[in-house]
């Protein structure tokens, strides 16, 4: 997992307080992370201009490296000469701001960007803070359309990129970039002999994004915490003419292997294996699962699902209680009933 990324889970997951860290712990600005405020707050019925010029900015600049984080609604002290967090400048409306970043992704470079997730962190009913995570571009090199510039990230700021430099980093040939999709085949509550189960299985399915055929494909899977000691991972293995399954023996940790000749299309997919998870009371670990994608010459990419021992307590009642509500008070004292694939998606931590 890079730096921007991990900062991004950070704030994903520890909402509010990572904000309060950061600013207590007085954070800079590094090649990997940038704090902004909104020109308005998010006050107004749009994105505003000076926000959107921001914005083209930084999708070039960390986009034509190596990526990196937008914290909005942070103030540094620049004008003293420093680049620390120092100042709380929170949204008006930190979800509203969020969207209007997702709307506005495709138009503010060319190419335009692919993979950018801004996450909004709430510090009442609506104002707030978003973190915005921009990924490394396989599809380098991007220009803002604001004002037609190549950017890259060097220190704490972004600078115009030199022709001469420009034809050095990107003269070459285009990458293949594969990502992780997940399909929930099925997910059942089962009451046997006393205990109340809730099985899930999982597909995971390798997606190319790229015009490029991708070579030397893989997933792999890191399943650090289930929920208990009585829970447990089941793998089953996909095609095996196009795929081999290492380490099959150790479910926790594994990976799928595209054998030799097998290679993902542009923009197709392909099945690699099936992650059967049963969840069995009491969930007093929590949940955390890394899933790790790559290929030759690209970017390996990191997806964690991750819920707490709490969370995933609530979700798995509520999981059963949705059980309840179509197939009445008998499915919770005997047999075995479906449950809403989206509570089994949310129960995994599946965004």
């Amino acid at each position: 997992m890079g730096r921007a990324e991990d900062l991004f889970w950070k704030l994903e997951t520890g909402g509010v307080d990572a904000i309060e860290r950061m600013i207590a712990e007085r954070h800079n600005e590094e090649a990997f992370l940038d704090f902004k405020q909104s020109s308005d707050s998010g006050a107004g019925t749009k994105l505003h201009d000076n926000d959107r010029k921001i914005l083209g900015k930084a999708f070039s600049g960390f986009g034509n490296t190596e990526g990196g984080l937008i914290v909005w609604g942070i103030g540094t002290g620049s004008s003293r000469g420093s680049d620390a967090a120092c100042e709380r400048k929170p949204l008006e409306n930190a979800v509203r701001f969020a969207g209007w970043i997702d709307d506005a992704v495709s138009g503010l470079t060319t190419p335009s960007m692919t993979g950018v997730r801004s996450h909004p962190i709430r510090t009442g009913e609506n104002a707030g803070y978003v973190a915005t995570l921009v990924p490394h571009s396989q599809g380098a090199p991007h220009h803002s359309v604001i004002d037609g510039t190549y950017y890259f990230r060097s220190g704490s700021s972004f600078k115009p990129v030199p022709h001469v430099i420009l034809a050095g980093m990107f003269g070459r040939r285009p990458n293949a970039s594969v990502f992780p999709d997940y399909v929930i085949e099925y997910a059942n509550y089962v009451y046997a002999r006393g205990e109340r189960l809730i099985e899930v299985c999982v597909r995971l399915v390798l997606c190319n994004e790229s015009p490029v055929v991708a070579r030397d494909a893989f997933v792999a899977w890191d399943v650090r915490s289930i929920g208990g000691e009585t829970s447990k991972l089941e793998v089953f293995p996909a095609d095996g003419a196009r795929w081999q399954t290492d380490a099959p023996l150790v479910h926790r940790r594994g990976a799928c292997l595209a054998l030799e000749g097998n290679r993902v299309g542009p923009y197709s997919q392909q099945d690699t294996a099936r992650l059967k998870f049963t969840f069995t009371e009491p969930l007093e670990a929590g949940l955390e699962v890394l899933i790790t994608t790559g290929c030759s010459g690209g970017l390996p990419l990191h997806h964690r699902w991750v819920q707490s021992a709490a969370q995933q307590n609530a979700l798995f009642e509520q999981a059963i209680a949705s059980c309840v509500s179509v197939f009445g008070e008998r499915v919770a004292s005997t047999g075995t009933s479906p449950i809403p694939k989206v509570s089994a998606a949310q129960l995994l931590g599946i965004s």
